[in-house]
C-alpha cells in the first residue's frame, strides 16, 4: 500500500532539497571602490622652504589649486630626501603660509628626491561603475527566465554623478582646528545669559484640498 504524503509535507521539504543543489558563486558586493577614480590634472610646484615660501611659489600654488575649477583637488607634500618629517603643528603652519586649506592636504610627506621640497596637486573625477562587471548570478538562472541583477550599480552611479568634491571617495577631508575666539564667545554668551535664540521660521506649510465637483 502506497501512503500519500501531505502537501505540507511536500512544501517543506522543497526548500531543503533545493540547498543540496550547487550554488554559484557570489561576488562581493560592490563597495566604493568601483567608482573609478581619474587624475585629469597634477601639478608640481617646488618650494624652496615650505615655511618661508616666495610670494612667487604662493602664486604657482593657487593656480594649480584653482585649475579645473578647484573640485577634487587633494595636496601631498614632498620633502627633499634625508629631511625629517615634521610634526602635524609645522606642516599646518607650512600649508597656511602657502595658501593651502589643510583639509584638503595630507599631513605627511614623502621624498621627493630634489633638492628642495615639492607640493604635488591632484586633480580628479569620478566615473559610474561599469554595471556588467557588478551582475550577480541568479540560483534560478537554469530554470526559469529571469534577469541577472547588477546590485548595487545604481546607487554607485549616483553617487559618482552627485558627489560635490570627488577626491573625497578616495580620502576624507581633515578637519581644521577649532577658532578659540569663536568658541570662547558662545560660552561667554551662555554664562551670561545671552544665547542667541532661534529663528522664528517654519519649513511647513498648510496643505489645502479640494473636493472633485460632480
Amino acid at each position: 500500500m502506497i501512503r500519500r504524503v501531505p502537501h505540507a509535507l511536500l512544501v517543506l521539504a522543497l526548500p531543503l532539497l533545493a540547498g543540496c543543489v550547487p550554488r554559484p558563486e557570489y561576488d562581493a558586493l560592490p563597495d566604493s571602490s568601483v567608482i573609478h577614480l581619474a587624475v585629469v590634472g597634477k601639478a608640481a610646484v617646488p618650494v624652496a622652504d615650505l615655511l618661508a615660501p616666495t610670494p612667487l611659489e604662493r602664486v604657482r600654488v593657487e593656480a594649480a589649486l584653482a585649475a579645473d575649477g578647484g573640485a577634487g583637488v587633494r595636496v601631498r607634500l614632498r620633502l627633499p630626501a634625508g629631511t625629517t618629517v615634521p610634526d602635524d603643528a609645522t606642516l599646518r603652519r607650512a600649508l597656511a603660509r602657502l595658501g593651502i586649506a589643510p583639509g584638503i592636504a595630507a599631513l605627511s610627506a614623502q621624498p621627493s628626491g630634489a633638492a628642495g621640497s615639492v607640493v604635488m596637486v591632484y586633480h580628479l573625477t569620478a566615473t559610474a561603475p561599469d554595471c556588467a562587471a557588478l551582475v550577480t548570478p541568479s540560483e534560478a538562472e537554469d530554470a526559469a527566465v529571469r534577469p541577472r541583477m547588477s546590485f548595487g550599480c545604481a546607487t554607485y552611479a549616483n553617487l559618482a554623478a552627485m558627489v560635490a568634491d570627488p577626491a573625497d571617495l578616495e580620502s576624507g577631508r581633515s578637519l581644521a582646528g577649532p577658532d578659540g575666539a569663536v568658541t570662547a564667545a558662545g560660552v561667554e554668551r551662555y554664562q551670561n545669559g545671552k544665547v542667541t535664540p532661534l529663528l522664528k521660521t517654519s519649513t511647513t506649510a498648510g496643505v489645502s484640498s479640494s473636493s472633485p465637483s460632480n
